[in-house]
């Protein structure tokens, strides 16, 4: 069977109209001779299973709320490719990115590799280049923007930055390894973003405490922030944090605080240098 290098995934939340707007804006970025996408559908709606269907892109139906933890339904497909990238049905694409995330971790192994965030608001996320020119995520003319002053280097900065945000991409190996996003479908992170900090510390440990986290400072997706998260009960937003620290010794700001979260790195040997911004905003 022949294998892909790099396979995008996503969890979508009976919500078509922007599933549409991230695989379409990945699909006009993307070599799907070498790559491809799958999508589970949480609360699976018709409209989103006809959409995918007429794209032949795989993808699995669940008919109850699975949470984050659905990603790992595409387990499977992953079997088939080199890389994987768990991303969110609330992002726009553009450029090469999966080139450049696939040249830091080969670079820079063992790491993952992650696209900067760019919003149209203030937010406590250093990963998000703020552009309050973007009015409207819906609007194409705000998308269409946001991939012009990406395309013209608008949005690109001196360092790389040491974050974990989605979309990240690890070797399948590695997310093999670590019993893929769920941890083996650990269910105690079930309801929170916990899952999002836990899945970071498995791959930390795994390589005994030598990996980093590397964000791109050229790669950029438009992210319409907390859309996906609406469409969940509000039971199910809570960070589980008391489980995180359960399992791992320490809470979630102090494994933020080692692994230097928010530090540039140089390209000299991956050095960390203290953070010199902690957001960056476009007019």
């Amino acid at each position: 069977m022949y294998k892909k290098r790099l396979l995008v995934g996503m969890c979508s939340w009976d919500n078509p109209e922007l599933l549409k707007i991230t695989v379409d804006s990945l699909l006009e970025c993307m070599d799907l001779s070498k790559d491809g996408i799958a999508v589970v559908l949480n609360e699976a709606d018709i409209e989103s299973i006809k959409y995918l269907l007429d794209l032949k892109i795989p993808f699995v139906a669940v008919p109850e709320n699975r949470g984050e933890l659905a990603i790992d339904y595409l387990l499977p497909f992953a079997q088939n490719a080199e890389y994987f990238m768990n991303s969110n049905d609330d992002m726009v694409f553009c450029g090469n990115f999966a080139d450049d995330l696939i040249e830091i971790i080969e670079k820079h192994y063992p790491c993952s590799a992650s696209c900067r965030l760019v919003e149209s608001f203030h937010s406590n996320n250093i990963s998000v280049t703020v552009d309050t020119s973007l009015k409207d995520f819906y609007s194409e003319e705000s998308r269409n923007l946001f991939k012009e002053k990406a395309k013209s280097g608008t949005y690109d900065t001196q360092y790389k930055l040491q974050a974990y945000c989605h979309p990240i991409m690890v070797k399948c190996s590695d997310l093999f390894k670590v019993g893929g996003y769920s941890g083996n479908w650990d269910m105690d992170f079930f309801s929170g973003y916990g899952r999002d900090d836990m899945f970071p510390y498995l791959l930390y440990k795994l390589h005994n405490s030598n990996f980093r986290f590397v964000t791109s400072k050229k790669s950029h997706v438009y992210h319409a922030s907390s859309a996906t998260n609406k469409k969940k009960p509000k039971n199910r937003r809570s960070s589980n944090e008391e489980v995180f620290l359960e399992k791992t010794g320490m809470s979630i700001p102090q494994f933020r605080d080692a692994m230097k979260i928010g530090f540039i790195i140089t390209d000299k040997d991956m050095e960390l240098g203290p953070l010199e911004y902690l957001r960056l905003e476009r007019d």
